[in-house]
């Protein structure tokens, strides 16, 4: 009861009523399968049920979970645990909204093993609204027919392995999740929670999408767009540096040449802590750094974003803004499939009146609806507008310092609609720069104290042979 009452502090006061209408969500599972792949995404779309009713919205749709298998029954996961197979897949002919394939370590083999269950996908996936795989369930996909000439994630340390087998898909690894059409794919494990939270987003809104993720305590969008955040040479090299600093250890032991790497590795994490923080390009609230270079998530589709202000000077930068005056910014579409769509911009205000999240202010599905919210507080407005090059530049003069909140709207011909909010500050660079290199100096300080005092302590007097 106490864990209900606070849940529901996240939500309006509403009578609750139950939801009458569902959309039905198939997990697809097989022995040896990831557990985290079915039980992750499968939480999200339980939780945004819980939170449908609590919002007021039971005239919507929910979900309906039924894991399939080839039979029902228990079937043993990759790690020992079983999960509990509701139906055989074998009996769905029809009736799913979403197909969900989870991935295993051992995919490959129950392709070989089970060619019925590839077939049976193969069936389905014309009957259905949305097919997606998790992790290296995207091997059955391509088994099935369904990935061919798409353009495709998996787990990075499977991609290599995907491309080869199948070569005319295009598979990038470095992609939390991708969508090609009513296809969806996903990284590893985890990402499968990614991806879940963007179809949430696609059939209920920002609003319940919000409410999952704080039930669940992740990010509705990951920190670093739609970028991996362990891509495989990255984490080859990762490891070779640690077996190096084990290596190190091991030679220097009881010698001071230890400390001169101490220090050596510590003035290098300081040097590295001023290029990250005095970068060019940095960024909070919707829009991300990737490869410095911002970018603005949009459902599952990205955008480039830059700004700058040229009567000023000549950088450039994500969100927060130097200084009022005129500001020009750029929107560059990467994915070809937003040109064919409807953008619309919108600057607003922040009147402090939104809902928090992580501390930034996010506005509510009815708020964006809400011409008498937006239209007292918006600033600039650039209605709906295809944009066939990909490229959407416009200007605005700020005249007042303050913070400030840019909204993204892009809507397909179907009617789906994805919303980015991101909020910025108007002309307060220098305070917070002058708190970076404040935190800066403190730390380097404390650094070279330590370092000095450790430097002070006398050596173990060598053992004897």
């Amino acid at each position: 009861m106490k864990e209900d009452s606070a849940m529901n502090m996240l939500a309006p006061s509403q009578p609750l009523q139950e939801i009458t209408k569902f959309r039905r969500i198939g997990f697809l599972i097989y022995p040896n399968c990831e557990i985290c792949d079915v039980c992750g995404p499968l939480d999200v779309f339980h939780f945004a049920d819980y939170w449908l009713p609590r919002f007021g919205r039971t005239d919507e749709p929910g979900y309906q979970l039924v894991i399939l298998a080839a039979t029902p029954g228990p079937v043993r996961t990759h790690s020992g645990i079983e999960i509990v197979a509701t139906q055989s897949c074998y009996d769905i002919k029809d009736g799913l909204d979403t197909l969900i394939v989870s991935g295993g370590i051992n995919v490959e083999e129950a392709c070989k093993d089970d060619p019925a269950l590839v077939e049976w996908v193969r069936a389905m996936a014309p009957r259905v609204r949305r097919v997606a795989s998790i992790c290296t369930g995207a091997f059955i996909l391509a088994a099935a027919g369904l990935l061919n000439h798409r353009h495709v994630t998996t787990h990075w340390m499977f991609s290599e392995a995907l491309a080869t087998k199948y070569p005319s898909i295009q598979v990038d690894s470095t992609l939390l999740f991708a969508r090609d059409g009513n296809i969806y794919t996903s990284g590893g494990i985890t990402a499968g929670i990614d991806l879940a939270l963007t179809l949430v987003e696609e059939d209920l809104g920002r609003e319940i999408t919000l409410a999952v993720a704080r039930t669940m305590v992740v990010f509705p969008r990951r920190p670093g767009g739609r970028k991996n955040l362990c891509l495989r040479h990255r984490c080859d090299r990762e490891g070779e540096s640690t077996d190096a600093e084990h290596r190190d250890g091991a030679a220097n032991a009881g010698n001071d040449s230890g400390r001169y790497i101490m220090i050596t590795r510590g003035l290098a994490a300081w040097l590295l802590a001023i290029g990250l923080l005095t970068s060019t390009a940095y960024a909070h609230g919707g829009v991300d750094v990737v490869d410095n270079r911002c970018v603005l998530q949009i459902g599952p589709n990205i955008m480039f974003f830059t700004a700058s202000q040229p009567q000023n000077s000549r950088d450039e930068f994500c969100d927060d803004i130097p200084s009022t005056g005129q500001t020009v910014v750029a929107l560059d579409m990467q994915d070809t499939e937003l040109r064919d769509m409807l953008t619309e911009i919108r600057i607003i205000r922040d009147d402090g009146t939104h809902t928090r999240m992580n501390g930034l202010p996010v506005l509510t599905d009815a708020e964006l609806a809400s011409k008498e919210v937006l239209d007292p507080v918006t600033i600039n407005y650039l209605p709906p507008k295809k944009y066939p090059t990909g490229t959407l530049t416009f200007e605005n003069t700020f005249t007042e310092n303050g913070k400030y909140i840019g909204i993204v709207t892009v809507r397909n011909e179907q009617g789906e609609t994805y919303v980015s909010q991101f909020p910025f500050v108007v002309g307060q660079q220098l305070s917070k720069n002058i708190g970076i290199y404040a935190m800066m100096l403190a730390a380097l300080i404390a650094a070279v104290y330590g370092l000095w005092r450790y430097s002070q302590k006398p050596m173990p007097a060598a053992i004897p042979e």
